[in-house]
Parts: C-alpha cells; structure tokens; sequence
C-alpha cells in the first residue's frame, strides 16, 4: 500500500512539475511587441501617489532584488530604460534566450502621480496579483524586495 502511494506521489510530482516548465515556457513571448499584443486584460493599469522617478527607482531596485536570478542552464534578467524628456521608463524581465517575461511601463502624470502599466502574458495565471504586488514595489513597500540593494551597497 505504502508503494503505491509513494508511486502515485512520484507521479503526481512529475506532472505538476512539468505542467510549471510548460506554464514558463509558453508565458514568454520573442519579442516587446509580441508581450504586449498578448497581454493579460491588455495591461493592468493604476495611478499611484508618487512621483514617476521614485517609482521607477523602487521597481528598479525590487526586480533586480527579486526577479532577476541565474542557474546552470537558466537566467533571468531584467532590463530598464529611463526617459526624463518624456516622463516615462518601462522595466523589461526577459529570458537568458531573449524572450519576454513582462514588461512594467511607468508614466508621469499631473500632481505627483504615476501611471503603472504591467503587461504580462494572458496564460500568466495569477496576473492580478502580481500586479498588486507590483504596485507596493512601486511605492517601495514590498519589504522582501525594497531596500535591499541599498543596504547591501550603500552609495
């Protein structure tokens, strides 16, 4: 009895683990375009209280923290492009292959605001809150991943 459990487990464990690689696997996307066009509810958007340049900072600084990793035959990593003259910046997570993971854009609105919008495939399962967590990383509430660059490498 004991073996066939412990079968029915290794089995079970096999299947969840390959339904987790396939789930990565086809939630990228070759291109910014491509992510985009496919995304999740087309993007989650929300305004925040906060100027755009902290907000940019904050996620900066939380993806590399968090998001971003590395392993033998695997790799994650995250890219960013500011733009003052435009009051923007969008924050990229792509694959060691290029391909895209997510792409986080960040505009400057009237009176301190900024606009988030997270564009993240549709097969993404639990995109919202993902995006709510995103959304405290922004504000630099996330204490898993805010803060932590900066007291590890003080200016």
């Amino acid at each position: 009895m004991q073996f066939k459990f412990k079968v029915a487990l290794s089995i079970f464990s096999m299947m969840s683990l390959t339904a987790c690689q396939n789930m990565y696997q086809h939630a990228t996307y070759p291109n910014e375009a491509a992510l985009v066009s496919n995304a999740a509810k087309n993007g989650l958007t929300a305004e925040i209280s906060l100027n755009y340049q902290q907000a940019f900072q904050n996620l900066r600084e939380a993806y590399n923290y968090c998001i971003a990793y590395t392993r033998d035959e695997d790799m994650v990593f995250t890219d960013n492009k500011f733009e003052p003259d435009f009051e923007m910046g969008t924050l990229f997570a792509r694959t060691g292959k290029g391909a895209y993971l997510y792409k986080m854009s960040v505009e400057g609105l009237k009176n301190n605001q900024t606009r988030l919008t997270l564009f993240l495939p549709k097969e993404f399962v639990g995109a919202e809150g993902r995006f709510q967590q995103d959304i405290q990383r922004a504000l630099g509430q996330d204490p898993k991943c805010n803060g932590k660059l900066t007291a590890q490498n003080p200016k």
